[in-house]
C-alpha cells in the first residue's frame, strides 16, 4: 500500500512540475518526541522510573496548492516513528553526569498523510510572513510489529538470580494494536518567500492522534517490590520542522501571485 501511495504521489508531482497552476512542491525536514500515556497497571511508579517523550526525526515531501492571496491547501506524505522510551535512575559518576538514567525504549516506523487548509499572513519588508494550519492526516504503521525486551541490571557481587530479580529486573513488550489511525494536525510559524517565489518555512507543529495504535507494558522490581505500567500510543508527537517549497517549472502564475 505504501508504494501505491507513493508512486500517486510522484506522479502528482511530475505532472504539477509541468502545470501552469499556483503549486510549490516541498522537502521537510524534523524532530521532536511522541508522547505516549499511562492506561493501565498499577498507578503507583517506583522513584528509580520515568515515562518519557520517545524521540523521533521526520521527512517529508509536500505539495501545496494557493487558492488565494491568504489560503492555500497542503498534502503529501511523510516518515517518522513511535515508541517508547523508559528511564531507570541509577548511581552515576559526577564526571558523567549524562550516565545518571539507562534507557529502555523501543519503537517502529509510521507513515502519514496529511491534508491541511494553510493561512498566511501578509508579507513584511523583508518578505517574511506569519503562517498556521489545521487539518486530517493518516498515519500507517506495521501491524505486525512487536519488541520485547529483558534485562538485568547490574547488582552487587555474590548475589543468587532469584536476589537479583527481587533487587533490580525490568522487562517490556510492545506492539502495534492496529494498523492506521487518524488524526488532527497544526502547524504554526514563519516563512520566507524568495524572488522566484520558492519558499523556506519554520514551523512548530502536531499531531494528536484519535484512537489507540500501539501500546506497551512494562514490569520491574526495585529493593523487593515489584511494578507493571501499561502505556498506549496515540501517535501523538510535538516537534519543529524545516521546510524549503520550489516553484514547479513553468508556474509563471505562482511566482507573480506569491510576490503579492
Amino acid at each position: 500500500m505504501k508504494k501505491i501511495l507513493l508512486v500517486i504521489l510522484i506522479s502528482t508531482f511530475a505532472y504539477t512540475a509541468n502545470s501552469q497552476n499556483p503549486w510549490n512542491i516541498g522537502i521537510m525536514m524534523g524532530g521532536g518526541g511522541n508522547i505516549s500515556q499511562f492506561s493501565g497497571g498499577m498507578a503507583n511508579a517506583d522513584a528509580k522510573f520515568s515515562n518519557v517523550p520517545f524521540p523521533s526525526g521526520q521527512i517529508g515531501v509536500f505539495a501545496r496548492y494557493r487558492i488565494s492571496e491568504r489560503m492555500s491547501l497542503q498534502s503529501g506524505f511523510d516518515f517518522s516513528s513511535i515508541g517508547f522510551t523508559y528511564l531507570f535512575a541509577q548511581d552515576y559518576s559526577l564526571e558523567q553526569p549524562l550516565d545518571q538514567n539507562e534507557i529502555m525504549f523501543s519503537g517502529t516506523c509510521v507513515s502519514r498523510i496529511p491534508a491541511m487548509a494553510i493561512y498566511n499572513s501578509k508579507l513584511n519588508c523583508k518578505n517574511w510572513r506569519l503562517i498556521s494550519g489545521g487539518g486530517f492526516a493518516l498515519n500507517i504503521v506495521d501491524k505486525n510489529w512487536i519488541s520485547e525486551y529483558d534485562n538485568f541490571m547490574e547488582c552487587p557481587v555474590g548475589m543468587s538470580e532469584e536476589q537479583i530479580r527481587n533487587y533490580f529486573y525490568k522487562t517490556q513488550e510492545s506492539h502495534s494494536t492496529s494498523a492506521a489511525n487518524g488524526s488532527f494536525v497544526w502547524l504554526v510559524g514563519v516563512e520566507k518567500v524568495f524572488k522566484r517565489g520558492n519558499m523556506l518555512s519554520f514551523t512548530f507543529q502536531g499531531n494528536c492522534g484519535f484512537t489507540p495504535i500501539a501500546t506497551s507494558t512494562v514490569q520491574y522490581t526495585v529493593d523487593g517490590t515489584a511494578y507493571n505500567h501499561s502505556f498506549t500510543n496515540y501517535g501523538s508527537y510535538a516537534g519543529f520542522g524545516i521546510s524549503y517549497y520550489f516553484l514547479p517549472v513553468g508556474s509563471r502564475k505562482a511566482n507573480l501571485a506569491n510576490k503579492l
